[in-house]
């Protein structure tokens, strides 16, 4: 669900950046348009993490993961015992 939020994260960040470079090229000035888009990309931003945390599917997805991660680290585990197979440091 991290992977998804901090999609959603760079997609902001990304559109507001896009939105930057088709604007006047007066710096000094904001427009009520500049602060209403930044305002609507916060909300959905919002919006769509109370999404994904609060409901059912938001559930669904987070328990899919949460198994995926333990079925890895099992699966890790017993190649560590049965074929010597070191595990990877966690940062890389």
């Amino acid at each position: 669900m991290n992977r998804v939020l901090y999609l959603l994260i760079g997609g902001g960040v990304a559109a507001m950046a896009a939105f930057a470079f088709f604007q006047q090229r007066d710096i000094g000035k904001m427009s009520s348009a500049d602060v209403l888009a930044g305002v609507a990309f916060c909300a959905v931003l919002a919006a769509a993490a109370c999404t994904l945390i609060y409901t059912p599917l938001g559930r669904k997805w987070r328990l899919r993961h949460d198994q995926k991660e333990m079925d890895e680290d099992d699966r890790t585990r017993v190649n560590a015992r049965t074929k010597g197979e070191v595990r990877p440091p966690l940062g890389s």
